[in-house]
C-alpha cells in the first residue's frame, strides 16, 4: 500500500461528511486505511484527526472502492425512485433475529394511483368585533365532514382525539386489499360532535364571509397533522 500524503486523508474527511452513514463506506475505508498497530477501525473512524500522521492511505483504491460501494449503489436507488411518479413512505422495525433474510418489494400495477394532495375549502366567518386572525373558521373537506376552530393560534384537535390514519388496508402482489381497519365513521361522528372546547370564545352571528382554497398539506399556516 503507498503511503499517503494529505490527499488520501483529506478525501476521506471530505467524502466523510456526506457518506459515512451509507452502506459500503465502513468497507471502502477498511480496504484502503492501514492503521497503526494498535488501533482499531472504530478508534480511527471515531477521531480520525488523532491519527492523520500514523495512518496510511491508498488514495486510488480509496476513490475506486468509494465509487463502487458507496456511489454508485445511491445512483442505483435514485435511478429506481426516478422511474416513479411517488412512493410511498415506508417505516418498519424488526429484530436482529429476525433478520435471516433480505426483504424483497414487489409492485401491483393494477393498483389505482392515490394522489398526495388533497385540498379543502375554508370559510373564515368574521365581523366588526373580531379580526381575521381571531375569527371562527370551518374547512369543508371534499371526502366528508367540516373541521371548525377559532383563531390561528391552536389547532381545535390533539393527538388522540380522533384515529390518525381514516383506513389501513393490506395488499398482496396482486388481487384485491384486505380492509385492517376503517376508522372514518369514527373520524366523521368526532368532526360531528366538534372540537373539545380548550379555548374560550364563541361564534358569532357572520357578516362577512371569506373564503379561500387551501392545501391540508401545508398551505395555511395554522394546519398542522
Amino acid at each position: 500500500m503507498e503511503t499517503t500524503d494529505s490527499n488520501g486523508f483529506d478525501a476521506i474527511q471530505e467524502a466523510s461528511w456526506k457518506l459515512r452513514f451509507w452502506d459500503g463506506w465502513r468497507e471502502t475505508v477498511a480496504a484502503s486505511v492501514l492503521l497503526p498497530k494498535g488501533v482499531s477501525m472504530d478508534d480511527f473512524g471515531t477521531s480520525p484527526f488523532l491519527y492523520q500522521d500514523q495512518v496510511q492511505v491508498n488514495l486510488t483504491t480509496f476513490l475506486q472502492l468509494l465509487e463502487i460501494n458507496v456511489v454508485l449503489p445511491l445512483k442505483h436507488t435514485q435511478d429506481l425512485l426516478n422511474q416513479r411518479p411517488y412512493l410511498t413512505r415506508m417505516y418498519t422495525t424488526m429484530s436482529a433475529w429476525e433478520m435471516t433474510e433480505d426483504p424483497v418489494f414487489d409492485s401491483d400495477e393494477l393498483l389505482p394511483q392515490v394522489s398526495n394532495v388533497h385540498t379543502a375549502n375554508i370559510t373564515v366567518h368574521c365581523d366588526n368585533g373580531v379580526t381575521y386572525w381571531d375569527a371562527p373558521w370551518t374547512i369543508y373537506i371534499s371526502g366528508g365532514g367540516n373541521i371548525t376552530g377559532v383563531g390561528r393560534q391552536f389547532w381545535p384537535y390533539l393527538v388522540g382525539d380522533m384515529p390518525a390514519t381514516s383506513k389501513v388496508e393490506q395488499l398482496s402482489y396482486m388481487g384485491a386489499s384486505n380492509v385492517i381497519r376503517d376508522n372514518q365513521d369514527e373520524i366523521l361522528r368526532t368532526l360531528e360532535k366538534g372540537p373539545i372546547d380548550r379555548t374560550s370564545g364563541s361564534y358569532r352571528s357572520c357578516l362577512c364571509v371569506c373564503v379561500g382554497k387551501l392545501l391540508i398539506v401545508a398551505s395555511f399556516l395554522f394546519l398542522i397533522f
